[in-house]
């Protein structure tokens, strides 16, 4: 989590080539690609951040690897926040 891990490795992670992801087996991302592809917002509970299992609606708008770097993330407006983020796909859980 890049909160956690330091300015030097969230300096690095901000610097890595952003890898666009257009398919996937996972569940979650071709949820997401679908809401990207269709214009549509999404919502889910977010397990890492400050406040740990909140909900979140989001206007997604890439999912991207970053080089050197092993996870997978959304970047889309937060509609909580009023602002962009990037959220770590695993620590994602769709709202049934």
């Amino acid at each position: 989590e890049p909160w956690t891990r330091g300015p030097e490795w969230l300096e690095k992670w901000k610097q890595a080539p952003r890898l666009p992801i257009r398919e996937s087996d996972d569940a979650i991302i071709r949820h997401f690609l679908a809401a990207i592809e269709n214009g549509k917002e999404v919502s889910f509970r977010y397990w890492g951040g400050a406040n740990p299992g909140e909900l979140r609606r989001v206007s997604p708008g890439l999912l991207f690897e970053c080089e050197g770097f092993p996870s997978k993330y959304l970047s889309g407006f937060c509609h909580q926040r009023q602002a962009e983020r990037v959220f770590q796909i695993e620590f994602i859980q769709l709202s049934a």
